[in-house]
């Protein structure tokens, strides 16, 4: 099921359909040469940009565009935030066919992709940040077990 997701997503970057940029103020503050560490907490893109800081690395590194790294990287990010929240639906209903969690899994898929496009992707963080919460939050026994 993994792949069936991957796939159409690059294919959907592959012919544009699906472009992601890093936004304004954060390619301000690396244009401008300011690193991380000379930022305050107080500053009022510090979290913005420490989020993102990752993807100016590595595409300095890398010798790519950081919005191209930034792009390629989403669906990663789509596909962790999809299953977290399908797990999380799963915890309330368990009995459930496994034609339903694969429609699950479609119409999740197709509800986030449009909404990280229409967001340019800003959204995935929070959202994945609360989906990990919750997931958490509901297998709380079986995740203390597990360590």
């Amino acid at each position: 099921m993994v792949f069936l997701f991957i796939l159409p997503c690059y294919l959907l970057i592959f012919f544009g359909a699906l472009d992601f940029h890093l936004w304004s103020q954060v390619v301000s503050l690396w244009n401008d040469n300011i690193r991380l560490s000379e930022l305050n907490f107080l500053h009022p893109h510090f979290m913005r940009y420490a989020l993102v800081y990752p993807f100016f690395l590595i595409s300095a590194w890398l010798g790519l565009d950081y919005n191209f790294l930034f792009t390629i990287t989403m669906p990663f990010l789509l596909l962790a935030l999809i299953l977290l929240v399908l797990h999380s639906t799963l915890f309330f209903k368990s009995q459930i066919s496994a034609h339903d969690k694969r429609l699950l899994f479609v119409l999740l898929s197709i509800f986030f992709i449009f909404l990280s496009s229409f967001m340019n992707g800003r959204i995935l963080f929070s959202l994945l940040g609360f989906a990990m919460t919750c997931f958490a939050s509901l297998y709380w026994k079986e995740l203390r077990a597990s360590v």
